[in-house]
Order: C-alpha cells, then structure tokens, then sequence
C-alpha cells in the first residue's frame, strides 16, 4: 500500500511514514531510516516523521553499513553451504520431487527456509550501495 501511495503521490509525506513503518516490521532498518529521510525531504516539519527518525537513529542496526555487515554474513557465510542451486534443479523436475526427497532433504530445506526468510529483513538501501551482496544476491 505505501509503495503505491508513493507511487500515486511522491510529495505525501504519510505515504513515507507508511513505508518506513512496514520496513521497520519487516526488519529492513536501514530502508525504514531511509524511508523517513526521504518523507522530511519532502515535508521537513512533519513531526511524526521527526519522531520515527530520531527513534531509529538510536539503534546501531539502522545504519547501512551495520546493516551491509549483517546482510553481509548472511548472504556469504550462511548461503553457499546450503545448496541453493541444487534445491532450484529439484523444483525444475517435478518427477523428482517426491514425499521421500522431501524427507531426505528436510534438514537441508528446513535451513533453506530459515535462510530464505532472513532475506526477506534485508534491506533495499544495503543492497544497492553493496557491490559484493548485490552480486551474491543476483548469483543466488
């Protein structure tokens, strides 16, 4: 919704405030500060936005470059080791996807899936300015 708010209405300074409060819960510091800095850009006496900013620049985690170390960690310490590609060749023969290679696999899923959801807290801001995590991201 705050994507397309931003979209329909980039001067609303709600619409920022609604899109760092999303990213905020999804994890996504960085992208949340970023979000408000963008929103006081655009309406520098908006108090809320003032409000949410100061919060978050209180939190180490919000910076980019703490961020980038997190994402960082993930994406190349964690990741290789759990066979991203080999899962992707099993999802393209449906044949093969049967009740017992699911089974075999469950640890190695079960991983994948904690991998793949600790991605999701990533943020857009780190990934842009990141050269070797945007890299990682795009091979994986």
């Amino acid at each position: 919704d705050a994507e397309r708010c931003l979209w329909l209405a980039p001067a609303y300074a709600k619409g920022y405030l609604r899109m760092g409060g999303a990213e905020w819960r999804l994890g996504r510091r960085a992208d949340a500060r970023a979000s408000y800095e963008a929103g006081l850009a655009v309406e520098p006496e908006n108090e809320r936005l003032k409000e949410e900013l100061a919060r978050l620049r209180t939190r180490p985690d919000t910076a980019p470059r703490v961020a980038a170390q997190q994402a960082m960690y993930r994406t190349m310490v964690v990741s290789p080791s759990l066979d991203v590609e080999g899962l992707f060749e099993l999802l393209q023969e449906p044949d093969r996807l049967t009740n017992a290679a699911v089974a075999a696999r469950a640890p190695q899923l079960d991983s994948l899936l904690e991998y793949l959801c600790a991605t999701l807290e990533c943020d857009l801001v780190v990934l842009k300015t990141c050269a070797p995590l945007r890299e990682a991201y795009d091979r994986a």
